[in-house]
């Protein structure tokens, strides 16, 4: 049995009430403790793993929500270009 991600909420998101998609999921609130959040105030890293949590691997879902305010999509970029295989690594 593999162990649960542990998704975190970004605090400049939550704190700034960033519009919600509707999608609630158990997250490390910036305080420390669990709670729900909607995945739009999770942090970079954390919507990346819960896109992948099942191992799927989805570069136009995943470039879809990093054009949604107040997101960076150099991250998605990176994360391809690292992972191993993946569609922009031509190392």
């Amino acid at each position: 049995m593999t162990e649960p991600t542990e998704f975190r909420a970004d605090k400049d998101r939550v704190e700034v009430d960033f519009p919600e998609c509707g999608i609630p999921i158990r997250a490390r609130l910036p305080s420390g403790a669990w709670g729900g959040v909607d995945i739009a105030h999770l942090d970079p890293e954390s919507l990346l793993s819960w896109l992948r949590k099942d191992g799927g691997y989805n570069p136009l879902a995943e470039a879809r929500l990093f054009c949604l305010p107040g997101r960076d999509q150099a991250i998605v970029y990176d994360t391809q270009k690292k992972a191993d295989g993946g569609p922009l690594d031509r190392a």
